[in-house]
């Protein structure tokens, strides 16, 4: 039986291996593996997703000039992050590829502008670094069940 499991560790994308970041990988039988991280991969946690006009803000929303008339804006949302792989490196020195990777930010502090992100994991390499998804074929693989035998 798959036990719980859960390891403190760092992060990165094969493409941008200079940005490092903290996170912990989790896994519990039943559900799919999840990497939350502290921080992001991203420059911006933000996407541009359209145009507003005629905003009116007043003082009660915003510190800016009491009833101040804004002619347009720009709408941004949270991204919405998908990775084919993440490269990361647990505590205990196990090198672990994460394979098609679907994240959301969790959380976010706009006064320290750290995002909390989370990723949902389809497939956890261990012990091995895939840098693209070409390289993740398979020539064999072997099971191993405890008590097969009794």
């Amino acid at each position: 039986m798959l036990e719980d499991f859960g390891s403190l560790g760092k992060w990165w994308l094969p493409n941008n291996p200079e940005v490092v970041v903290p996170g912990k990988l989790s896994f519990s039988p039943g559900s799919s593996p999840t990497l939350e991280l502290i921080g992001s991969f991203y420059s911006s946690q933000f996407k541009e997703v359209g145009q507003v006009e005629n905003i009116t803000l007043s003082s009660d929303s915003f510190p800016i000039e009491e009833n101040s008339n804004l002619t347009s804006g720009v709408v941004l949302d949270f991204i919405k992050p998908e990775e084919i792989i993440i490269l990361g490196l647990l505590d205990n020195n196990e090198e672990i590829t994460l394979y098609k990777c679907y994240g959301q930010i969790k959380k976010f502090e706009f006064v320290k502008n750290r995002p909390t992100l989370s990723f949902n994991i389809e497939y956890v390499f261990r012990k091995i670094h895939f840098k693209n998804e070409k390289d993740i074929k398979l020539k064999s693989i072997s099971v191993q069940y405890s008590h097969l035998e009794k």
